[in-house]
């Protein structure tokens, strides 16, 4: 199977637009199925979900605004992927996003390894074209 590409604008942490593009394709995990992201600071763990998920990087939802974040700095992730044992990653934070709904935070990949990389390409290659609606 051919992975399928697109471009995506980003922005950078601090918010403001980049002529940067990405080149891989995101998908988003549904409500019923979600990929969990243990997230390592120096002095705290959070258990979140993903926003959406690339070979590239991931998107975590933040439930709690960003409060004791301190997202200057890289970070270490535990990935679960449906189906998948746990896998460690490093990234750095490279953008947030904030509104009255939601508010998430996108970390590019530092540290990954092959065998782990293969799981996010063999995930994201065989993610339904047109999943069925998460529940509300």
């Amino acid at each position: 199977m051919v992975l399928k590409t697109f471009t995506r604008m980003w922005k950078g942490i601090d918010g403001e637009g980049s002529d940067q593009s990405r080149r891989h394709l995101r998908v988003q995990p549904s409500r019923a199925d979600p990929v969990e992201v243990q997230i390592m600071g120096e002095d705290s763990l959070n258990i979140l979900h993903a926003r959406d998920v690339s070979v590239s990087g991931i998107g975590v939802l933040v439930p709690h605004r960003f409060e004791g974040c301190n997202i200057q700095n890289g970070v270490e992730l535990v990935i679960t992927l449906p189906g998948t044992r746990s896998f460690m990653a490093r990234g750095q934070v490279i953008h947030k996003h904030e509104d009255d709904i939601t508010a998430y935070f996108g970390v590019e990949f530092t540290r990954l390894e092959n065998r782990h990389r293969e799981l996010i390409i063999k995930y994201v290659q065989e993610f339904p074209e047109d999943p069925a609606p998460s529940p509300a």
